[in-house]
């Protein structure tokens, strides 16, 4: 009787640690469709970057702060001073979406709230799952910085970027 209790405790203990080691790659069979990751990062310069689905990607900066949160809303008062178009490899936007996932950005707070000047706002949708997570630079939880991370990471690759925080 005891041999079978100690065999049920490591066996549901062995499912949790491989649940754990492996979350991104099982969480992704049920989070499917579409990946669009829109960043957002306000400090002395405003960038927006915008990745889609199929790969494309929009990165622009402003010189100052603006209202529009949207790269898809016309620049609503700074001066556009780069802005880059490009595309990314299928096997980086798989990673991306794995990362996401394995941080639990579905699960994260819709706010954290600081007084700190350097503001971020990530917006991720898969499939019909969308959420829209903000924060400030010192009190970003680590899982939202996890994938802030990967994001910029990506798309450094592919551009010359201006001022990344």
């Amino acid at each position: 009787m005891i041999s079978k209790l100690i065999f049920s405790i490591g066996f549901i203990l062995l499912l949790l640690i491989l649940l754990f080691a492996f979350r991104g790659n099982i969480l992704s069979l049920f989070y499917t469709g579409d990946l669009e990751v829109k960043l957002s990062i306000f400090d002395n310069y405003t960038k927006y970057l915008w990745i889609q689905n199929d790969g494309t990607f929009s990165y622009d900066v402003f010189n100052k702060s603006i209202v529009s949160f949207d790269p898809a809303i016309p620049n609503s008062g700074g001066q556009q001073i780069e802005s880059t178009r490009g595309k990314l490899d299928p096997k980086e936007l798989k990673e991306l979406k794995r990362e996401i996932l394995a941080n639990m950005f579905f699960s994260l707070n819709n706010r954290y709230e600081s007084n700190d000047n350097v503001e971020y706002i990530l917006k991720i949708k898969i499939g019909e799952k969308y959420k829209e997570v903000y924060c400030y630079s010192d009190n970003c939880p680590r899982r939202f910085m996890n994938i802030q991370k990967e994001v910029i990471k990506i798309a450094s690759n592919k551009i010359e970027y201006y001022k990344f925080a």
